[in-house]
């Protein structure tokens, strides 16, 4: 039976899925234990996909980012994506590269201006929210589940668990922002000045 609490750690969810398969619990994450190393690769691996869509809770938008020493833009280790907007950024196409900003319209690493970005982050289990940790719990102890005993819809891990948790993120997530696909004042000047060509 899926946890109804708030798994909060790492290790609670591991759990949690090594009992659905009615195997023994651990103190600590033993990856040479093969149950262990694979219910945290999925759980791993979950957690990154999700956060690959972008949310209000993973994505800052119009982030400025300033050059550094060697006049380059280089990216935090945890940013999973990043876009540049031209009209942010004086009609200049600037894209990911080895880690850093590009300025492709120049074919430049370097930069003598600040950047204006939107940004998705990647955080671990731990930091996500509620909603998003129990959506990622379940995604990855169903797909556990199926690799261990081949059950595809195990009571209270079952397709529709994970599309309920996932509703309930969905949901939740707009309760505090609207997701990536809502344009900031900015972009709806730009889209606003323009719409006329297109009619």
């Amino acid at each position: 039976m899926a946890a109804t609490g708030d798994l909060t750690t790492e290790l609670e969810a591991i759990n949690e899925m090594l009992d659905a398969i009615q195997a023994s619990q651990v103190t600590s994450i033993d990856t040479s234990i093969v149950e262990v190393d694979l219910a945290q690769k999925l759980l791993a691996k979950t957690v990154l996909e999700i956060q690959l869509r972008g949310w209000n809770w993973n994505k800052v938008i119009k982030a400025e980012l300033s050059p550094d020493s060697n006049s380059e833009i280089v990216l935090a280790t945890n940013v999973i994506h990043i876009e540049c907007p031209w009209y942010w950024n004086g009609g200049l196409i600037i894209v990911e590269r080895e880690r850093k900003l590009y300025n492709q319209t120049d074919n430049l690493f370097t930069f003598t201006d600040n950047v204006f970005a939107n940004q998705t982050f990647h955080y671990v289990f731990t930091d996500l929210p509620a909603h998003a940790r129990h959506y990622a719990f379940l995604r990855a102890a169903r797909k556990f589940i199926q690799r261990m005993i081949g059950q595809t819809d195990f009571i209270g891990f079952s397709l529709e668990d994970e599309r309920e948790a996932e509703r309930w993120m969905r949901e939740a997530s707009a309760e505090t922002g609207q997701r990536n696909m809502l344009m900031d004042q900015d972009s709806l000047q730009i889209i606003d000045r323009y719409a006329g060509v297109y009619r």
